[in-house]
């Protein structure tokens, strides 16, 4: 992939007046209530790269701009992807184990429970979220704060609790605080409730499986209507 270190400008440009070869690029763009909400124009009808967007030539009417913003990818003649909006993007999801250690000692209250709950999202069902944080009263505190010059936001365990405050108590499965061996940094765990699939089993009715397995059995059946009985006259001699 080409121009993945370069602006969008610069590489228009680069095509257009060096490699002579934007008009064969393909530009998809966003554009609503196109299928898809995409659209993909010829660089042939490109008159105009700006510092902000192009100038596009449509079929019909006057010359159209269209800004940076709105550029996905750009292909070349022989399809190869030279430019993409996501290139380089990480996807922060589907983990089975987050945590953090020596950063939430430098965030407010705020900003970490809001992380707190970004993290937790990324876990699937059934992860764990570890998070750690310097305790008050650490014996270097006067050490480290005089002579490196190292300022941190201590807490204890309710305020390592309450970082917890914006993950909804049905999300999880467990939710404890616990000291480290020497009890000078608080931990705060997290593990995610497990997905449960619900489906029918013949002769139980509807069962959920995930964090238990309970289930609605069918009534019973009522009970069958006694056999009816005949008396019957014993024939005359």
């Amino acid at each position: 992939m080409r121009g993945m270190g370069t602006t969008l400008r610069d590489l228009l440009n680069r095509a257009r007046w060096r490699d002579g070869d934007l008009h064969a690029l393909e530009i998809c763009l966003l554009h609503r209530g196109a299928p898809g909400d995409r659209r993909v124009v010829s660089g042939a009808r490109v008159v105009e790269v700006r510092a902000g967007g192009i100038e596009l030539t449509p079929d019909e009417g006057e010359t159209q701009f269209v800004p940076y913003h709105r550029f996905l990818s750009i292909r070349g003649s022989d399809g190869e992807l030279v430019w993409d909006k996501d290139a380089g993007k990480v996807n922060f999801e589907g983990f089975h184990f987050v945590y953090a250690a020596g950063l939430y000692d430098y965030l407010s209250e705020r900003v970490a429970a809001r992380l707190t709950r970004q993290m937790f999202d990324m876990v699937l069902p059934g992860g764990r979220v570890l998070v750690a944080n310097f305790a008050p009263g650490l014996p270097e505190v006067g050490y480290m704060e005089t002579f490196m010059g190292w300022k941190l936001i201590y807490r204890t365990p309710e305020e390592m609790a309450r970082l917890s405050a914006e993950v909804p108590g049905g999300q999880w499965k467990s939710h404890r605080v616990f000291w480290d061996a020497s009890e000078n940094i608080v931990f705060l765990d997290l593990v995610k409730r497990a997905a449960r699939t619900r489906v029918a089993v013949p002769g139980m009715g509807h069962v959920t499986f995930g964090t238990g397995v309970r289930g609605t059995a069918p009534p019973p059946a009522p009970p069958a209507p006694p056999a009816s009985t005949i008396a019957t006259e014993p024939e005359a001699n």
